[in-house]
């Protein structure tokens, strides 16, 4: 299994910034959304109020993800509902970056800041060495038994679901291998996936790669001692 990012960002484009009040417990006040390119370009240009202190999300992505959503709590949650059948064409549109700023408005009219935006993601990718699996012949199956299901993009913190499972199918398959210790992986999945930027997430999961009419040819446990973290 590997857990890199390997998507190049090209689907970004769309920027949602979000404004925050508040300190142990986080209001959103209003948020604008700007057509990334357009953000990249001009900046975003916010009016507050003077005196006041405020957390700001900048949060990228594909315009066209269904999974993510901005709370009035300052948390970003996730819903895989849209992807659990659509494979590798469909999970780069997942992928997503992240900034967060404070800023007290004080006298001076006009402050500007620059913000590098990151993933909050790991792209958690499983391959096999024995199958090399094929579009119209076969299928994975990778079902998470924790999975995570929002972010706080001002903690780092990860909250996970571990009471329900949540079942990916994939038939599509990248031509694209993983060589490791001079051996050939196949990818069978991939998946995009809250990390915590502290400490870490332990993910349990199961993972079979079936032919298309349901037989078995390989199944993995990652659970307990081999959970992924």
């Amino acid at each position: 299994l590997g857990t890199r990012a390997i998507g190049d960002a090209t689907g970004i484009d769309l920027l949602t910034v979000a404004v925050y009040e508040g300190s142990q417990s986080l209001s959103k006040k209003f948020s604008v959304s700007e057509d990334w390119n357009t953000a990249k370009t001009n900046g975003i240009e916010l009016t507050l109020i003077e005196g006041r202190s405020y957390k700001i999300l900048f949060w990228a992505e594909n315009g066209g993800n269904s999974a993510y959503e901005i709370t009035d709590d300052g948390r970003i949650t996730v819903n895989y509902d849209d992807y659990i059948e659509e494979g590798f064409a469909k999970m780069e549109e997942m992928d997503a970056f992240y900034g967060v700023s404070d800023i007290t408005v004080d006298l001076t009219p006009t402050k500007n800041k620059t913000i590098t935006l990151t993933r909050p993601l790991a792209q958690l990718n499983f391959a096999d060495n024995t199958t090399n699996p094929q579009k119209n012949t076969h299928k994975a199956v990778v079902t998470f038994h924790s999975i995570p299901t929002s972010f706080n993009p001002f903690t780092g913190e990860v909250s996970l679901s571990d009471t329900e499972d949540v079942t990916f199918i994939f038939t599509d398959f990248p031509e694209e291998n993983l060589i490791l210790n001079g051996a050939t992986y196949y990818y069978v999945s991939s998946n995009y996936l809250f990390a915590p930027t502290t400490k870490t997430t332990s993910v349990s999961a199961t993972l079979e790669l079936q032919l298309t009419d349901g037989t078995s040819i390989n199944k993995f446990e990652f659970n307990g001692d081999k959970a992924i973290k």
